[in-house]
């Protein structure tokens, strides 16, 4: 999803994105989206099991609208996708991936914009609307990404607690992690979680649909001037940490 790499969060790159939904249209055409009456003969909205998707083709003007930092184009595109494909939670994620970004008028705004379409996709998904695992992981990193705007602490550690555990080769998890639990007051909990984002960042391991991976040194660059570490840089166990990671 384009949104991703746009910002200091995310691991992937906007051109990486592009190819992979670019690049990928099936041969044989989208599969059509489920009648009526197969949606009220299985009683969800997704009578397969997975999220009714535009196929690339549709999807590529919202992308290419991202790409641009044309927010409103972009959002133009995606609200009408969302109109054509109400069973799609991928667009709600691209929605609000718009919404997000969009912060001119304010990021806790914007978060909050965003958290309107995150919580629809998420509702899909729950009913029976399966996401494809790289939208999924982004639909939980994103979400958590707004509660850390908002300053919500404990939603932002519910959401990347199951992202730990379904992603854990993911530093990007582990570093908004540490950034959680800093937020919440927990030094301890925080060290842990940017131990084990150095860690994984050194070890060059990553989730295998993450085409780029960001360097231990990106990191700890970020980690210096992050404002939820502030408790983190005050305990000496920070600069050791950095110290015996980074160290040959």
């Amino acid at each position: 999803m384009l949104g991703r790499p746009l910002g200091a969060g995310h691991a992937m790159t906007a051109a990486a994105v592009l190819s992979a939904f670019v690049g990928c249209e099936p041969k044989a055409g989208p599969a059509p989206a489920p009648s009526a009456s197969a949606a009220r003969a299985t009683g969800r909205a997704c009578p397969e099991g997975v999220s009714v998707d535009p196929p690339p083709s549709e999807l590529r003007p919202g992308i290419l609208a991202f790409r641009a930092k044309d927010y409103r184009a972009a959002r133009q595109l995606q609200g009408a996708l969302v109109k054509r494909y109400p069973a799609s939670a991928t667009v709600l994620v691209w929605l609000g991936e718009v919404e997000l970004y969009d912060d001119a008028a304010g990021a806790d705004d914007a978060a909050r914009r965003a958290l309107v379409h995150f919580d629809a996709a998420q509702a899909l998904r729950d009913e029976g609307c399966a996401l494809p695992e790289y939208e999924d992981y982004y639909l939980r990193f994103d979400r958590a990404l707004a509660f850390l705007r908002l300053k919500d602490a404990a939603k932002a550690r519910a959401e990347l607690a199951v992202s730990k555990k379904k992603w854990n080769m993911s530093a990007e998890v582990f570093y908004n992690s540490a950034r959680a639990e800093c937020l919440a007051k927990d030094v301890d909990a925080c060290l842990i979680d940017f131990r084990e984002c150095l860690v994984i960042a050194k070890s060059l391991r990553r989730p295998h649909f993450l085409r780029n991976h960001n360097s231990i040194e990106d990191f700890v660059r970020r980690s210096r001037t992050q404002s939820e570490f502030l408790g983190l840089r005050r305990d000496p166990r920070y600069q050791q940490t950095v110290r015996a990671l980074t160290v040959e």
